[in-house]
């Protein structure tokens, strides 16, 4: 499923992605991960708050299927942000900087939100070309 062409954009870390592209993919990430984090805790008000229902497998169970269903997102958030930078020009090593608390998190945050460099660079096309190859991936 994973191999499918029209998730190659979403999921891929190769080309560059538009500022526009990483913002709808950081906002569909913070959606499933508030909804996660709501079903989680409906989820520990109904099978932990019970005390029927109260033991260490189930909290165990629900906690982590929560946390593996989260790993989706961020996964794509991680692929289009290192294609973002890709379009700055910079690799994507560059997200390893989130590692620095303050500086680094900023520094990253600037760099997502500069504009693309106009026409090819060593990553691919522009994105914004009207014959862009991700308006292809996506709309096909």
């Amino acid at each position: 499923m994973l191999n499918d062409p029209s998730l190659e954009g979403v999921f891929g870390y190769a080309g560059r992605a538009t500022r526009r592209e990483l913002g709808v993919v950081a906002l569909a990430t913070l959606v499933v991960l508030a909804v996660s984090a709501a079903l989680f805790l409906i989820g520990w008000d109904i099978w932990i708050g019970d005390a029927a229902f109260s033991d260490d497998l189930t909290e165990a169970l629900l906690a982590r299927s929560i946390i593996l269903l989260d790993l989706i997102p961020v996964g794509a958030c991680l692929a289009t942000a290192s294609r973002r930078l890709h379009d700055t020009g910079r690799t994507a090593g560059w997200l390893m900087a989130i590692l620095v608390p303050i500086v680094g998190i900023a520094l990253v945050l600037i760099y997502l939100s500069l504009p693309g460099q106009r026409g090819g660079n060593a990553y691919g096309p522009d994105p914004r070309s009207p014959n862009a190859v991700w308006l292809r991936r996506i709309f096909s």
